[in-house]
């Protein structure tokens, strides 16, 4: 374009993307590929040229030229709250409340690196744009070993804790083949069986252990695939991803064929975190890195400006990133005094899921008011009694027995941050009086 040319470069026998970007000088250019020694010959596919300074995903284009908005992962600064949306359809799903998790996995994103060790494979860097924008994403390719697995796995720091439960993701894209196994320990089974994907549609093809599973489009082909398991044994974890052909046939969800040399499938972003579900992804490199607790909340006269400790009604429209068979306490949604004291919280416990009240300070009575995690809930109150619904169920009616008198909304935690959430907090809603069991029945059916 700008009068110079590319490096040469060697071609071995795999396929590979290769990009140049420069600024065109004045007047007319061609662009071609030359094959600098004479007689030989490649295979070309997928020729592209964008008007911007880094490569996109190739289109793939007849006589007309195709555009696409590729999703982007965004990333929030610092004490900055993180309103998430889907990846694929553009919709809001309100303020993303997260715990504390700390990515086991080192070089999480950087596969050619000596911890990832490769089983019958070889890695292409920089081979295709990552869910975050840039050009990370790199290429998973099969030997042509015959009747085995093909994949990578992570011989970093990651070690696991007998009885401990753990959630390994990664981020995963056709390319030439259009499965991929997730294995959370290759070599001591301590996270037992692997579970492969369907890299098409996102599904579940082989998952012999059972495991909770979840599988997120992130749009352009991606997917964000996690399974969790309980360690058997404690020591070092290999978390591992393998290629694959076809539905696996073995117990351990990995698929044993013989090779092409130069299929394969993309691969970025891979977690381990010592949790029972997955959170949102946590790059590292050389060192396991945590993420801090978000910590939402009002206080001061912010808080006391707009809340009336004589009657009020508060709603709240929220979603659990947390599997509904986890044994965990998290709370939703407190109005508190800061410290030990709650008026009413919304979440669940280490017996049950749904709402919570504490009606005096510290351990007073509890009254469980259901047992499913709701997605719309409101309650009521008046210095006598204490009305609620759920997803517009019949309104309930306890005595209100309180004698806190709070000073703090805690948003995804109670208290002094205590049992944090993790999940999506969509609407809140507070109303300074009491609202008829007509109102609340309606505002959580709609």
């Amino acid at each position: 374009l700008d009068g110079t040319t590319l490096s040469p470069v060697t071609i071995t026998g795999s396929w590979a993307k290769y990009t140049y970007t420069a600024t065109p000088a004045a007047g007319a250019r061609t662009i071609g590929i030359q094959i600098v020694t004479s007689g030989d010959a490649i295979n070309i596919y997928g020729s592209q040229i964008e008007n911007r300074s880094s490569a996109t995903a190739t289109n793939i284009t007849t006589t007309s030229a195709l555009t696409n908005y590729i999703p982007q992962l965004l990333t929030a600064p610092i004490n900055s709250p993180r309103f998430d949306f889907n990846p694929t359809t553009g919709e809001s799903l309100g303020l993303l409340i997260e715990q504390s998790s700390t990515n086991l996995i080192t070089y999480s994103q950087l596969f050619n690196n000596a911890v990832w060790v490769n089983f019958r494979s070889s890695i292409t860097p920089s081979a295709d744009i990552a869910p975050d924008g840039t050009q990370t994403a790199q290429l998973l390719i099969e030997d042509t070993t015959t009747t085995n697995s093909h994949g990578c796995a992570n011989y970093g720091v990651a070690t696991v804790t007998s009885g401990q439960q753990y959630t390994f993701s990664a981020e995963v894209k056709a390319w030439t083949r259009n499965y991929v196994t997730l294995y959370g320990d290759v070599s001591n089974s301590r996270l037992g069986n692997g579970v492969q994907f369907s890299l098409i549609d996102g599904t579940v093809t082989r998952n012999t252990s059972s495991w909770v599973t979840t599988s997120t489009n992130l749009g352009n082909g991606w997917w964000r695939f996690s399974f969790t398991a309980t360690a058997v044994s404690s020591g070092n974890a290999y978390s591992a991803l393998f290629i694959g052909s076809t539905v696996s046939a073995s117990a351990d969800g990995t698929d044993r064929y013989t090779g092409n040399g130069y299929s394969g499938i993309y691969i970025w972003g891979a977690q381990l975190e010592a949790l029972a579900f997955p959170t949102s992804y946590i790059p590292t490199t050389s060192a396991q890195v945590t993420r801090a607790s978000d910590n939402a909340s009002m206080t001061g006269t912010n808080f006391s400006s707009w809340y009336n400790q004589g009657q009020g009604t508060l709603y709240t429209a929220l979603t659990s990133k947390i599997n509904d068979g986890a044994f965990f306490i998290s709370a939703f949604v407190s109005i508190d005094n800061g410290a030990t004291g709650y008026f009413a919280w919304v979440g669940r416990t280490a017996y049950d899921n749904g709402f919570r009240y504490f009606t005096t300070s510290n351990n007073g009575s509890v009254t469980t008011l259901m047992q499913n995690i709701p997605q719309q809930t409101i309650f009521s109150y008046t210095p006598s009694s204490l009305s609620y619904s759920t997803n517009g169920s019949s309104v309930g009616n306890i005595a209100n027995t309180g004698n806190i008198v709070p000073n703090k909304l805690s948003i995804g935690s109670q208290g002094a941050f205590y049992n944090p959430m993790t999940g999506y907090i969509k609407k809140l809603a507070y109303y300074p009086q009491a609202l008829t069991s007509a109102q609340l029945q309606s505002l959580t059916g709609s």
